[in-house]
């Protein structure tokens, strides 16, 4: 937090030679900070003892917000990022700390082992081939994982390549963590129809999403509330008066009222 405060200019303007290096030591602290909580994982894992605590989130708003925390990361590495992640696509019911360490781990992992110049892209789907689950795809034009290798990836603490670094706890703890909510993790290298890079797909099953009673009097309010709550993809019903909103609650109790 102080590094942070410090490139926040707590301290006033700072020598660009400084704030490069601060910026290169908040780097390392996140590194650490983020092999230290995967393997506190790891042990909870193994003792099955972590436990999620489970909230209703709309997965690509999520993928979009923590995504985005990597952006200058990449572009620092000289690479071009971009996200696909639709607004009112699906809801999932997960852990958000947990879920947000698996798209770090794996939007990270495609940064780090992606040369300058690269590409990544990262998309939010759904695919009638898999009905009732939401995919969150990220494609690389990395260096690409030898065929031989592809299925110990994301085993513990395997590493690969003459790049390879860390803990090789990355890929291991997003794929258990996500088996933990119900989905499941797959790698392709290359990916469908291309020559080199990777993609890696995180699978999770969607969620209802929230029920959410509108209640006015003026039908351009409720109209207009209504369009706007159904593109970011709840679910909506509407009551005129508040007769008509008591009944409607009874009936079958909203999760959240307006």
């Amino acid at each position: 937090y102080a590094i942070g405060n410090m490139l926040e200019g707590s301290l006033g303007a700072l020598p660009e030679n400084i704030r490069k290096y601060l910026e290169m030591l908040n780097e390392d602290c996140r590194r650490l900070m983020g092999t230290v909580n995967d393997i506190l994982d790891m042990g909870k894992i193994e003792a099955k003892k972590l436990f999620l605590s489970k909230v209703r989130i709309p997965f690509a708003r999520m993928v979009r917000r923590t995504s985005e925390s990597l952006r200058i990361q990449a572009e620092a590495k000289g690479l071009q990022m971009s996200i696909a992640a639709p607004e009112g696509i699906a809801f999932v019911d997960c852990d958000p700390q947990k879920m947000e360490r698996v798209i770090i781990n794996i939007v990270a992992n495609a940064i780090k082992y992606t040369p300058e110049g690269g590409r990544i892209d990262i998309r939010v789907t759904t695919d009638p081939a898999k009905p009732g689950m939401v995919n969150l795809q990220v494609e690389d034009t990395g260096i690409g994982i030898p065929a031989e290798y592809l299925h110990l990836v994301t085993e513990r603490y395997f590493r690969v390549g003459d790049q390879a670094s860390g803990s090789g706890l990355g890929l291991s703890i997003a794929k258990e963590l996500v088996q933990l909510h119900g989905g499941q993790v797959e790698l392709s290298s290359p990916p469908p129809g291309k020559t080199g890079g990777t993609l890696a797909s995180v699978v999770l099953p969607i969620a209802e999403s929230p029920r959410i009673l509108v209640v006015d009097d003026e039908p351009f309010v409720l109209d207009a509330l209504e369009r706007q709550l159904r593109q970011h993809g709840y679910t909506v019903v509407l009551a005129h008066d508040g007769d008509e909103a008591i009944a409607q609650a009874t009936a079958q109790p909203p999760d959240v009222m307006v």
